[in-house]
């Protein structure tokens, strides 16, 4: 055995030298970690996942997390789960010997990973000292999320621990991550003097959404045959009721589908929301908190929009989309896997249904969607979510094994997937931010790779080379060893006030 805990026998799993020097520095000091650097192996020890599927939330007997927990080294759970459990003292922060911070980043405001430093961690490491308190290692590709220094440093104070990255075997890590090559994909901006055209559906959809008349609305007749006054003059102040709030969205998402894919995919958008919606009506899964009555409604306004003045389907798209389209089919070659990221849920369903079916992509890529879901039971229905979880419950392990070789996704997956033959990643929606800049690129693990976004041409002062930059500032900020001395030198320097003396002349 050596010091990676591996024998000589199992060198494909041998710990490089950029990783044991982020061992060496995490045993003396809290650190983070600020660079993909980890590799996913854990000794043979007994462990446990928990997640808020495992309904944990109803253990509420000590003897309960004492069985569960029984000899287990080591558990993989979410940061509400622990910050659940440490509040309501069945965990005791004193009893953990090491927290692992994924995704470290989160660890500010009211997040789950930072109430347990602030409302755990730190009152115990106050009242205690430090042997009470757990060693800390956070993980993250990107520790700020905006390129600000004073983000570092609030991310280093709730951890208590200071930013690093490899030093000495730097050339190494470079050497074995893989940095894609940067590319701008522009496009047009869209034309708002023909909106509409090239859609059969959007114009009567927006007309029909014109037509819509509270007074007609189930909710509001339920109300005055119960004669809730204050309910009802409130509802008709505001004009918010589920029915008049899920055709606001849906007019909504559908424009907005129109103007980023074009009219084919609007129409197909419309058409798929209406069909699911009727399906609903028998299946009260589908939307299992809209109400009959209102679902009905929903149902007969959508079909009594204005007959389409063309019969003929569609076949527009938008030039952003044109412009994908042309890009995906240059990057086409064997082994091919991407990823394309979008901002909004519909977007991902739909532009997933286009590249399936569409003729220049049709046959060279297996295409899915894949969105995050909320954790709310009570989360109502939506007209237009035209996913649902077991549409996508095998869909990256069918991408990790080459089943599917292009995913359309929102920012759930910036974070977590890791997948080493990805070769391409889009972002048909700019990032946000640094964070998403840089996790988003670290999805691309191939060795020739590209990361490429979508600008418009009224974006042109966006220059993506000044991401890089940013990011590049903050390297140097948590590899400043100065910075670290400096902030000893002052608290060196602190005056300190002492109310008691002892004064010695002399000792022998």
């Amino acid at each position: 055995m050596d010091s990676t805990g591996l024998s000589s026998n199992d060198a494909a799993y041998r710990s490089r030298g950029y990783q044991l020097e982020m061992l060496e520095a995490s045993r003396k000091e809290n650190i983070i970690v600020a660079h993909e650097v980890i590799t996913s192996q854990i000794l043979s020890v007994k462990t446990k996942i928990l997640t808020g599927l495992d309904n944990v939330d109803r253990w509420t007997d000590q003897g309960i997390w004492d069985k569960v927990l029984k000899d287990v080294r080591v558990v993989v759970s979410t940061y509400a789960v622990l910050a659940d459990a440490l509040g309501h003292g069945f965990v005791r922060m004193s009893r953990l010997a090491l927290l692992v911070f994924d995704e470290a980043h989160h660890c500010t405001k009211r997040h789950p990973a930072n109430k347990i430093m602030q409302n755990h961690y730190h009152p115990t490491l106050l009242r205690s000292g430090p042997i009470a308190v757990p060693r800390i290692l956070g993980l993250t590709a990107s520790p700020v999320v905006r390129s600000s220094r004073n983000e570092l440093e609030t991310i280093e104070s709730n951890l208590n621990a200071v930013c690093k990255t490899p030093r000495i075997h730097r050339t190494e890590l470079l050497e074995n991550t893989h940095r894609p090559h940067l590319e701008r994909v522009n496009y047009i901006t869209f034309d708002e003097a023909h909106y509409g055209s090239g859609s059969r559906l959007l114009l009567p959809l927006i007309e029909c959404c014109r037509a819509y008349n509270i007074e007609d609305d189930p909710w509001i007749e339920s109300l005055r045959s119960k004669d809730h006054t204050v309910e009802l003059t409130k509802a008709l102040t505001t004009g918010k009721t589920f029915c008049s709030e899920q055709l606001r969205n849906f007019q909504a998402r559908s424009c907005h589908i129109y103007e980023e894919l074009g009219g084919w995919a609007a129409d197909f958008f419309i058409s798929a929301s209406i069909d699911q919606l009727q399906r609903s009506i028998q299946d009260a899964s589908e939307m299992s908190h809209l109400d009959q009555m209102e679902r009905i409604y929903l149902l007969e306004l959508l079909l009594a929009m204005p007959a389409p003045v063309s019969a003929e389907e569609s076949n527009h798209v938008s030039i952003k989309l044109e412009m994908l389209l042309n890009f995906l089919e240059k990057m086409d070659r064997p082994g091919f896997s991407g990823l394309i990221f979008a901002k909004q849920r519909a977007t991902v369903s739909v532009l997933a249904r286009i590249l399936s079916i569409h003729p220049k992509t049709r046959d060279r890529f297996q295409c899915a969607a894949y969105v995050g879901w909320s954790s709310d039971r009570n989360r109502k229905g939506c007209l237009g979510d035209l996913l649902h979880r077991d549409m996508q419950r095998d869909t990256l392990d069918e991408f990790k094994v080459g089943r599917k070789n292009l995913i359309v996704a929102t920012d759930v997956l910036e974070e977590g997937i890791d997948v080493s033959a990805c070769s391409l990643v889009i972002c048909y929606d700019k990032p946000a931010n640094l964070k998403s800049f840089v996790q988003r690129r670290g999805r691309a693990r191939h060795r020739e790779s590209t990361y490429a976004v979508m600008i418009s041409n009224e974006d042109e002062l966006l220059n993506l080379h000044k991401w890089q930059e940013l990011e590049q500032a903050m390297i140097k900020a948590y590899q400043d060893d100065e910075r670290r001395r400096q902030e000893a030198y002052d608290l060196e320097a602190t005056e300190e006030h002492v109310k008691e003396r002892l004064w010695v002349e002399k000792t022998r």
